[in-house]
């Protein structure tokens, strides 16, 4: 995530830390409110270990039966910030009714946790009810009130019923740690605080998800580290595979890469240690034919790649050659191609790039981009 894309408009230039968030309304719970069922799936309570245990074989996701697997969905905002801007819970649980009604063949959401300051270079995003770990803000950085949770209470109001509602619609739930700062200290030639934020991160939330079979672990959400020595990064994303493994044997793990996850390639090439390892992308306008479209192709050739991340939006204009709406022509035929998985961003109609437009719920044109892409996925038994 950068600035230049609009992924967040509560984030400074990308939206407002300090220009009356706490006045917002809500975005809202879904057309048909939480609780409500949806066709052809599940409402069991006690659903999450319902689905297929999924693993990695090759270079391909598979459940238990060694099918391949392709997951395809989307991404919420800051799970906090549903919970503590649209009446708790309730408001997650409605969001992924939301979600549902919208892009119904969704078979994954990812859950983005962030901590206490989420930054992007001289950007910062204080979320409203962070994982407490990080930076504190600082009186007065934010027009709501921002509710401090305990590492247990954050996971057992927030995170597990969160995962709970998702296993009961019948989807993988990917839980994000949220944050996009550099990971590697050139100068100290030692991991950045940040990157030891992740660890303590992981070490709390795995063991409460180890026994849950619709959990996939995204360790570090986008990690910037330009030009960084990929032995050092790995060594970096190795802690957080191990701080994982230490209690959670089995869930796959999304590896990030260097450069705001633009370098899958180069990552996955290392020997990193653990199993079920897939490694993901980030994907928008301006950074395809960076060199990321070759990323994954190289990539996938030899491990799982999950684009845990992509979007676009009419106003974007790319300097290369794929200015929306052609872009998505483009990139369409190009993933399929990979087999790789992917979440678009964001279920939301504020944070940009947006799948649909305020409460009415109407459809961007990105919204409708993905709901053709799962409905025909579907339709091909491709899901």
């Amino acid at each position: 995530m950068r600035c230049l894309r609009s992924k967040f408009l509560l984030v400074l230039s990308c939206a407002c830390v300090n220009a009356g968030c706490g006045a917002r309304t809500d975005d809202g719970g879904a057309p048909q409110s939480n609780g409500g069922s949806t066709a052809g799936r599940g409402g069991s309570s006690n659903a999450a270990n319902e689905l297929p245990a999924l693993h990695i074989e090759a270079n391909h996701i598979k459940d238990l039966n060694g099918n391949t697997v392709v997951l395809r969905g989307v991404s919420t905002k800051d799970i906090g910030a549903i919970y503590a801007w649209e009446s708790g819970i309730d408001g997650i649980r409605s969001r992924i009714d939301t979600i549902l009604q919208l892009f119904p063949h969704t078979t994954v959401i990812r859950l983005p946790a962030f901590p206490r300051k989420m930054s992007d270079g001289d950007s910062a995003y204080y979320s409203p009810l962070p994982f407490p770990v990080g930076t504190a803000a600082p009186a007065g950085a934010t027009d709501y009130a921002i509710t401090n949770l305990t590492v247990g209470e954050y996971i057992q109001q927030v995170l597990r019923p969160s995962v709970d509602y998702a296993a009961s619609k019948h989807l993988y739930a990917i839980i994000d740690y949220h944050q996009i700062l550099d990971v590697w200290d050139a100068a100290q030639h030692r991991p950045t605080s940040d990157a030891a934020d992740a660890v303590t991160f992981w070490t709390a939330v795995a063991p409460a998800f180890a026994n849950y079979s619709n959990v996939l672990f995204e360790p570090y959400n986008e990690p910037m580290d330009a030009y960084v020595n990929i032995a050092d990064f790995t060594s970096v994303a190795q802690s957080w595979v191990t701080a994982i493994r230490a209690s959670a044997p089995n869930n796959i793990i999304i590896v990030s890469s260097p450069e705001w996850c633009q370098l899958p390639a180069e990552v996955s090439a290392q020997s990193l240690s653990g199993n079920n390892l897939a490694f993901t992308a980030h994907i928008y306008p301006e950074n395809y034919q960076l060199g990321v479209e070759t990323q994954v192709t190289v990539a996938q050739q030899r491990v799982p790649v999950f684009v845990t991340e992509w979007g676009y939006q009419l106003s974007d204009q790319s300097q290369f050659g794929y200015a929306a709406p052609n872009w998505p022509a483009v990139f369409r035929p190009y993933l399929d191609q990979t087999g790789a998985s992917w979440a678009a961003w964001d279920a939301d109609s504020e944070w940009g790039p947006t799948l649909y437009a305020g409460n009415n719920y109407t459809l961007s044109d990105s919204g409708h981009f993905v709901a053709t892409w799962l409905s025909d996925a579907a339709n091909a038994g491709n899901n």
